[in-house]
This record gives C-alpha cells, sequence and structure tokens, in this order.
C-alpha cells in the first residue's frame, strides 16, 4: 500500500515537472502579447474623384484612430476611423484639395504618425499644341454655335492662340493673348485667312470684343476674366474669400459671385461659383459656373438659369495645332466682310455692366 502511494507521489513530480515549461511559456506568451505595441505606418496618400484616399498598415486591430488632413498648419479636417490588423484605405471626403498635405494618424494608446506628401492635383491647363471644344449658346437661344481654341504659344508669363467659331457655314476666326501675371487679355477682331499670317496685327481689350457680334461669343469660355475687364468684378477676392460682390450699373441692384464649392469633374478639379442678383433684398441664383482651377480660369460649364436655355459646355480636347482644314466647307469672314453685310449683334449671354467705373486691377 505504502509503495502505491510512493508511485502516486513520483508520477505527479514528473507531470508537475513535465507541465511547469508549459505554463511558464504560455505565461510568458499571454504577457508578450498584451504588452505588444499598437503600430500604425501611413503609406500612401492619392486624390481620387472627389475623395483623398490614405493608405495605412496597422500591427493589430486598433478602434477610433483619428486621422487629420493638415495643409500649412490648417487642419482641413479630422476623421475616425477604426482599422483592421494589415492594409486599410481609407476616404476622407470634403477634405478639401492642396498640393501639399500632412497626414497625421493618432490611435487612442497615445502614438502619433506624420508623413508629409507632395500630391498631384487634377488640374485642367490649357497647354500649347492642344484644342478645346465648345458649345456656346445665347441665352433663350435654341441655337448652339462650335468654338474651338487653339494654343500657339504658352509662356510663364503669356498664353497665345487662336479662336474659331462655327455660325451655320460661316466661320469667325480670332487671335487672343492673355496676361498670366495679372490676367489681362486681348484680342482680334475676326481675321481673313490672309490676316492670320501677319505678325503685326491689331489687338483690343477682350471688353471691346465680347459684346460686338456673333464672334463675341468666342471669348465666353474665358467669362471670368472677361467679366474681370469689364467691370468692377474683383476676381481675386473671390479667390480668396471665396466670394465677391458686383453693383450693376443701371441700378442699386448688385450680384454676387461666390465659390460654392471645389469638385471634381471629368477628371478636373474646378471652381462651382453661384452668379446671384441681389434685388429688392432677394436672392436669385442667375448662373452657375464651372471653372477650371488653374489659370486662366477658363469655363468648363456654364448654365443661364434666369434668362433661358444657353451657355457655354466643354466638349473635350486633343492634341491638334491650328488648321485651316478644320473649317473646310465655311466661309472665313472677317471683320470688314461683316460689317459689310450689315450682320445684326445679338447679345452675349450674360451681359457685364456698361458703365465704365475705375478698377483696381487684380493680381492672381
Amino acid at each position: 500500500m505504502k509503495e502505491i502511494k510512493y508511485k502516486h507521489r513520483i508520477n505527479t513530480f514528473f507531470i508537475l515537472i513535465f507541465l511547469i515549461p508549459i505554463l511558464i511559456f504560455l505565461i510568458s506568451g499571454c504577457s508578450f502579447t498584451s504588452s505588444k505595441n499598437k503600430f500604425i505606418e501611413i503609406k500612401d496618400a492619392k486624390y481620387e474623384l472627389n475623395d483623398l484616399i490614405v493608405t495605412l498598415n496597422a500591427n493589430l486591430a486598433i478602434k477610433n484612430v483619428r486621422i487629420e488632413n493638415i495643409n500649412d498648419g490648417n487642419i482641413l479636417c479630422t476623421k475616425y476611423f477604426d482599422l483592421e490588423e494589415g492594409e486599410n484605405q481609407i476616404k476622407l471626403t470634403d477634405c478639401g484639395f492642396e498640393e501639399k498635405i500632412t497626414i497625421s494618424a493618432f490611435n487612442p494608446g497615445g502614438t502619433l504618425i506624420v508623413k508629409e506628401f507632395t500630391l498631384t492635383l487634377p488640374l485642367f491647363k490649357l497647354k500649347k499644341g492642344f484644342r478645346y471644344d465648345y458649345s456656346v449658346s445665347n441665352s433663350g437661344s435654341s441655337t448652339w454655335n462650335d468654338v474651338s481654341i487653339y494654343i500657339t504659344k504658352e509662356s510663364k508669363d503669356l498664353l497665345e492662340g487662336i479662336i474659331g467659331i462655327k455660325d451655320n457655314q460661316q466661320a469667325y476666326l480670332l487671335k487672343f493673348k492673355i496676361n498670366n501675371n495679372d490676367l489681362t487679355m486681348q484680342a482680334t477682331y475676326p481675321l481673313s485667312q490672309e490676316q492670320l499670317t501677319l505678325k503685326n496685327i491689331e489687338y483690343e481689350n477682350a471688353k471691346e470684343i465680347v459684346n460686338k457680334g456673333i464672334y463675341g461669343n468666342s471669348l465666353l469660355p474665358f467669362f471670368l476674366i472677361v467679366f474681370k475687364e469689364s467691370s468692377d468684378f474683383n476676381l481675386t477676392e473671390l479667390l480668396n474669400k471665396k466670394t465677391t460682390t458686383v453693383k450693376q450699373a443701371s441700378s442699386s441692384d448688385t450680384i454676387t459671385f461666390k465659390i460654392e464649392s471645389e469638385e471634381i469633374v471629368d477628371d478636373f478639379l474646378i471652381y462651382k461659383i453661384l452668379i446671384i442678383n441681389n434685388k429688392e433684398k432677394e436672392e436669385k441664383t442667375m448662373s452657375e459656373l464651372y471653372t477650371s482651377t488653374f489659370k486662366p480660369y477658363h469655363l468648363m460649364k456654364l448654365l443661364i438659369l434666369e434668362a433661358g436655355p444657353g451657355g457655354v459646355i466643354f466638349e473635350g480636347s486633343e492634341k491638334k495645332d491650328f488648321n485651316l482644314a478644320d473649317y473646310d466647307g465655311y466661309t472665313i469672314q472677317s471683320m470688314q466682310q461683316s460689317s459689310e453685310e450689315g450682320q445684326s449683334i445679338p447679345k452675349a449671354p450674360i451681359e457685364p455692366p456698361t458703365e465704365e467705373q475705375p478698377t483696381e486691377e487684380p493680381s492672381t
């Protein structure tokens, strides 16, 4: 009997010796797991449609991680996300669009991770050697004219080109140039085929051209800078403060331009601008402008709401130099021909105030 008890004690002893290392390993393993630091790595950031997509890695599942998008010390937006272990792609909406940003990730454990990015903004730029096509119509008119802008010269300070507009079987060709520094625009009256090749061509301020004939509608893709030239419209104030007000020449009423939002449309970053008529304390949206966010802020779309259908629609672009063959079958009208034929002069879709007022040239 004593021998059985002795053997039982020996067996228990050996079992304990065998289990102790296992228990030590399990305990140490649990301790290691519980003390493992939560770690986040910010890998990438890019714009996609109207969102900023940020890619992060997490070594563990982490809840309630604060993500901030920062530009030049200003917090553009703050969002909270639950991260899974491994790679995560998060979407930041309504956070603005900036070229240089800083993404910060702060987890509840107290770790702050920061990474800077220089991103490619989806800007729409006018480039030499390209043709840009538009449809243009007077308000209330069912007729749309084809307008093409050809960029022939491009430098840091100057943009030059040719604008063509087709009206039935007639075509009008104008040259233009835009100062990229102060955004002043000059254009010619319609030129003949021979005049297009001349070097010494007389240019006028764009405001002298825009309301003179059907060919004046060809300048409407540059609506903002033409309107700036024709009134006390402050383009710099609009871009900096997101709103500016213009006094109407014929009354005490005013027109407000307001940047309602920045959006990505057809893969390009644009401003959506409302033109609001302030009449007798009543605000009514007259038009919606969709413009590029890069100088010279040309139109992607102009919708006229108050006076009936009409406006400007960007149809597309292609790599193509100016070629008269684009106007085969059309009679190219010069200014002299138009005058002799007594052509009627329709008004542009939105006629800027005609009263001459002193203007402080904005610098943008």
